[in-house]
């Protein structure tokens, strides 16, 4: 229940900073492998489907995360911060495959080089900035947060910073 605590902590963040600027970073660990304890309440909520026992702990901390980002995106919103939030959705590689993880319909995983250990999730919302449903199909890195949180803190990114401000290109001010 890791990941119910770190969500509940980022909550009370939220609540207590929601007068100034701040930065969250919410890194659940419910998904990260190997994952080999997971409640039984997120277990439940598994497809039956789904009967390979490692795949099944998989999606089951994936539910346990998507429960923690849903419970800390409704406290952004009930603060009335949405406007005043980007909010960044990412991971730093493909699921490891000896663990149960499918990166379809890429080929391999993490710890490769192949498509299916660098491919991963970019969910970008900034209510009010980035227009819903903006779909950008050009390559975006990690890195590139840290250049994008300091153009939203009013700042430049040091000049040894590798990424790159992304607003842009979410806007569609951009292409590339």
């Amino acid at each position: 229940e890791k990941t119910a605590q770190n969500h509940k902590t980022a909550r009370e963040f939220v609540t207590k900073h929601k007068e100034e600027p701040f930065f969250l970073y919410f890194s659940p660990l419910a998904i990260h492998s190997p994952v080999e304890e997971v409640p039984q309440k997120y277990l439940e909520r598994v497809p039956a489907g789904v009967t390979d026992k490692m795949r099944r702990y998989l999606a089951g901390s994936l539910i346990a995360a998507d429960d923690a980002i849903g419970k800390l995106l409704a406290a952004i919103k009930k603060h009335g911060l949405e406007k005043d939030t980007l909010t960044v959705f990412t991971g730093d590689n493909g699921g490891l495959v000896k663990d149960g993880a499918r990166n379809d319909p890429y080929k391999g995983g993490k710890n490769t080089m192949w498509d299916g250990g660098v491919h991963e999730p970019y969910i970008v919302k900034w209510t009010g900035t980035i227009p819903a449903g903006r779909r950008y199909t050009g390559l975006i890195s990690v890195l590139d947060v840290y250049a994008t949180a300091a153009v939203v803190a009013g700042k430049e990114a040091p000049p040894a910073c590798d990424g790159k401000n992304f607003l842009p290109y979410m806007t569609g001010e951009k292409q590339g």
